[in-house]
């Protein structure tokens, strides 16, 4: 994976943080302390808060350009070779949270959409 995908996913994981920051607060759950203590009793799957956290992926005009010069300019590539890897890096995100066992929540990342701007809409 290389340095920019990394990059990606840890800031991705940065939002997923403060999303479930909040909902620990609105529900009056600390997210970070049952990680570093120890949990008595298991929790019922029915006290679990379930989040469903939405990514809509909107990339800039560069990522559209850079694709389709390593596809020799053949749009339907570029487009495809877009959406693969942004749906395999909000895939990873979701794999790592439901890997992740934060007692009480119950994590799913979703790719729920993807904006691609082919055109610059301003040159700064």
């Amino acid at each position: 994976m290389s340095f920019f995908s990394k990059l990606l996913i840890t800031l991705l994981e940065c939002s997923v943080l403060s999303i479930l920051s909040y909902a620990a607060a609105e529900s009056g759950r600390n997210v970070l302390e049952p990680m570093f203590s120890k949990v008595e009793t298991p929790l019922k799957r029915s006290n679990q808060v379930k989040a469903v956290i939405d990514f809509f992926v909107v990339t800039d005009h560069t990522i559209y350009r850079n694709w389709m010069n390593f596809h020799r300019n053949d749009e339907a590539k570029a487009i495809e070779s877009i959406k693969h890897f942004y749906a395999h890096v909000v895939n990873e995100m979701n794999n790592r949270y439901m890997k992740a066992h934060i007692p009480g929540f119950s994590v799913r990342v979703v790719l729920t959409g993807m904006y691609i701007s082919k055109i610059v809409f301003f040159n700064l």
